[in-house]
């Protein structure tokens, strides 16, 4: 799905969710994460997004080292939000990029969704 279309699917779905007594399904959004507005991050060093523009389902990251992430984040990263310090992004076969302290992005076309992977210097 080209990333334009996602947005206005995403943009159309929380508008109707918004209109709506509607809650988010736990198979929709992880704990913790109904009801979120864009880009909301608790992380220590930030934040990996399911979808582009920070939406839906957070992934904080909170240890600084090099971790695999879980099971269920694997595959799933759209954007990030860095913090503190810069992030590296792993997929299987190589590095999708650095981020910069203290950035807000979606992640490129080609590397969205194959991230398994981060670094965060200590």
């Amino acid at each position: 799905m080209h990333r334009t279309r996602r947005r206005a699917v995403i943009a159309a779905t929380l508008t109707a969710l918004a209109s709506s007594s509607t809650l988010l399904s736990p198979a929709a959004a992880t704990a913790g994460t109904a009801g979120l507005t864009a880009w909301e991050c608790q992380g220590r060093f930030g934040c990996l997004y399911e979808d582009a523009g920070g939406q839906t389902s957070r992934y904080e990251l909170y240890d600084c080292g090099t971790k695999d992430l879980p099971t269920e984040w694997k595959y799933r990263v759209s954007s990030i939000q860095t913090r503190s310090k810069p992030v590296r992004l792993y997929k299987a076969d190589g590095v999708i990029g650095d981020f910069a302290p203290n950035v807000r992005r979606d992640l490129f076309r080609g590397d969205n969704d194959l991230a398994v992977r981060y670094s965060i210097p200590c």
